[in-house]
């Protein structure tokens, strides 16, 4: 029964402490999950889905090995404090503010949150965990409409504008491959 196999193969604990970005993919991704297993969709095809789904969140989202938390009772393992941390080569880097349609792209209008260069490799997760990738952006500074080649978030709330193939709703959130540095 493919409800067995997301029980069996996709149960995180969720900590109430985790952040948004944590918590927008994590609910993306078992809202999908959970569409996916009420499609009729052959078991393969949803097994192989599932995976990609629990791959993309182990991978791409810094975390504790998951566990099934509180699911079962008499575990022994509910939570993970052995300090096993794996790191993720992806963070967080914006949210989608707005949305404009200008002509057939769009221009989203983004709040920094880290770092974001233009030549990053991002990634927009909206809901039910659709995604899109993008490459060599395009960002204008909000305020002067000066095209720009980094943004920087934390207490400086950098807004800026991107334009993108497809049409965003507020609160969709960016991630940003890590650069790796040369020794």
């Amino acid at each position: 029964m493919p409800g067995e196999s997301l029980k069996n193969s996709f149960l995180l604990c969720l900590g109430s402490k985790k952040k948004f970005f944590i918590r927008s993919n994590v609910v993306g991704a078992y809202r999908r999950a959970i569409d996916l297993i009420f499609t009729g969709e052959d078991e393969k095809v949803i097994k192989k889905d599932l995976h990609h789904l629990r791959t993309e969140l182990e991978l791409k989202l810094n975390h504790r090995v998951y566990t099934e938390g509180f699911m079962f009772q008499g575990d022994d393992n509910l939570q993970n404090y052995e300090g096993n941390f794996p790191s993720s080569e992806w963070e967080f880097c914006g949210q989608v503010i707005s949305s404009k349609a200008l002509g057939d792209k769009f221009a989203l209008k983004i709040k920094v949150h880290n770092t974001l260069l233009a030549s990053d490799e991002v990634e927009i997760i909206g809901p039910g965990y659709k995604t899109e990738s993008l490459s060599n952006l395009e960002m204008k500074d909000e305020k002067t409409d000066e095209l720009i080649t980094e943004a920087h978030g934390g207490g400086g709330e950098k807004e800026l504008i991107i334009t993108c193939d497809q049409d965003w709703p507020a609160l969709s959130v960016l991630r940003r491959k890590i650069p790796k540095i040369a020794l």
